[in-house]
């Protein structure tokens, strides 16, 4: 079982008459790359900025790094974090910005400058002043002042907003690296669902402040993907008879009532007679499948009701 890094209990946070965050619980393990995905204003930044100390919760506890809430500045030194951009002073160069910081947290090891540089890929523009990056560059120079404490735990609110695709491919990249390479748990959050599925392998989905649904990346795979859903009342006399007479061999039994057969091409009319005529009683049988931006909106809407 993998280290627990955060879990919350009932978090919640107020501002005067309006909820920000309401009844929030969700698990972060050592290793995920997590993604927070809702709309604008659904909770994301609030959660992140109480995580990080920026905030304080009105309701509710969390525990990170198996500290609660009350003991958290403890080990905040193992947490690096870029919610709002740092104010990188626009004629200073890239390593003087980082070297700025170095000396506002006390970091005496000025080598770790170049060596954050060269992992998100800035080294070769270190002398260049800051207003002369381009929006990813500007990103992943934040990343770098993120991660020059060497953190276990990386915390990014919306770090892809607004780049073009040769920018966020770049950032998937370097968090693949911080995960794979640094053995760093990352919380990244985006309204972007097909973004964060590049990179996160759990996912949190959030809106008006309520948690909705905590997945894995296999989950959400489950729930996206195209199938043909049989719904019967005996799925394990079903199987035999995919197996036998159809030669069906991807299916997944999901419950005691349905069938999920990921086979394209299917000749369900004969499948459904096939099973008729041995006595099993089928419901119904119908093709499923959504698009991420489809799953996210249903998952919204259905709250909504």
């Amino acid at each position: 079982m993998r280290d627990v890094v955060i879990k919350t209990h009932n978090l919640t946070k107020r501002y005067g008459n309006f909820t920000a965050l309401q009844n929030a619980n969700m698990t972060v393990y050592q290793g995920d790359i997590y993604g927070l995905i809702g709309r604008n204003g659904a909770g994301k930044t609030t959660a992140m900025k109480i995580f990080t100390g920026l905030t304080e919760a009105s309701e509710g506890d969390f525990e990170i790094f198996g500290k609660n809430s009350k003991e958290a500045g403890s080990v905040r030194r193992r947490v690096g974090c870029l919610i709002e951009n740092p104010a990188f002073f626009e004629n200073m160069t890239g390593y003087q910005n980082l070297r700025y910081y170095c000396y506002q947290k006390g970091i005496a090891d000025l080598s770790r400058i170049d060596e954050v540089l060269d992992f998100v890929n800035l080294e070769n523009a270190k002398n260049k002043k800051f207003k002369t990056y381009s929006l990813g560059m500007k990103q992943r120079l934040g990343i770098a002042f993120a991660i020059m404490d060497n953190p276990d735990l990386v915390v990014l609110d919306e770090p892809i907003n607004g780049l073009d695709p040769i920018g966020i491919a770049e950032l998937r990249e370097t968090f693949h690296m911080l995960s794979r390479e640094r053995g760093m748990t990352l919380m990244i959050s985006s309204h972007i669902l097909s973004e964060l599925y590049a990179v996160a392998n759990r996912f949190l989905i959030i809106d008006n402040g309520r948690v909705l649904k905590e997945l894995t990346k296999e989950e959400l795979d489950h729930e996206c993907s195209r199938a043909t859903v049989l719904r019967v009342n005996d799925p394990k006399r079903a199987t035999v008879i995919l197996e036998q007479a159809h030669q069906i061999k991807n299916f997944k039994v999901i419950d005691d009532a349905e069938i999920r057969i990921y086979d394209e091409g299917l000749n369900t009319a004969g499948i459904n007679r096939s099973l008729v005529e041995s006595g099993l009683e089928v419901a119904s049988i119908y093709e499923t499948g959504i698009s991420l931006e489809e799953y996210f909106k249903k998952i919204v809407e259905e709250e909504g009701r």
